[in-house]
């Protein structure tokens, strides 16, 4: 966009200055706080100590600064493990730990998921429960049965009769449970198939 009454650069102007570049170059002299080549090293040193391996800059410096100590500031501490390829994991530092793989399914009748739900029912505080398995893959429901009580028995009796069936296929089943309580997965586990048929 133009600006009405500025001054635009001609020809000569442009071919003086290097063709219109950006003829910035930085600071013509040092900052007068640079660190030192052995300062720099002094703060690497203190940053990969057994005290300090496993703290990040701005857990460092608070520290050294109750003991009077001050080596540089939290940007400079990072910018000196950045610059040595520190920024990972120092000392005592934990590697990140990877979460097991889950299971996964890449067809149908692969990999099951059972569940119970609670159904409310039209007597106010009276509930019915359904059993349900179903393929995680197609989210097909292989089996459902309405109950009126949560068993553990039950639930093992419509898992046992659904693997049965899918073993006939022949093709290698997984069965994985859903998000229940301890007490309850120990009930179904003592009937039910967990891994695979």
């Amino acid at each position: 966009m133009r600006v009405p009454g500025a001054l635009e650069p001609d020809a000569s102007a442009l071919a003086r200055g290097g063709g219109g570049d950006d003829q910035r170059r930085g600071p013509a002299t040092t900052p007068h706080n640079k660190l030192s080549a052995e300062e720099e090293a002094e703060v690497l040193r203190v940053a990969t100590s057994a005290d300090f391996a496993d703290l990040s800059p701005n857990q460092i410096v608070p520290h050294l600064a109750t003991h009077g100590i001050y080596i540089g500031s939290e940007s400079t501490i990072y910018r000196r493990l950045h610059a040595a390829g520190m920024m990972r994991h120092r000392g005592r530092a934990r590697a990140p730990s990877r979460r097991p793989r889950a299971l996964t399914a890449t067809g149908p009748d692969q990999l099951y998921s059972w569940d119970i739900t609670y159904l409310p029912t039209k007597i106010s505080g009276r509930f019915v429960y359904l059993y349900t398995i179903i393929d995680i893959w197609s989210r097909k429901i292989i089996a459902a049965e309405v109950h009126e009580r949560e068993c553990g028995a039950i639930a093992a009796d419509l898992v046992e009769r659904t693997c049965a069936a899918a073993a006939r296929s022949g093709k290698p089943l997984w069965l994985h449970s859903g998000q229940r309580r301890a007490d309850e997965e120990r009930d179904a586990a003592d009937d039910a198939p967990q891994a695979r048929d």
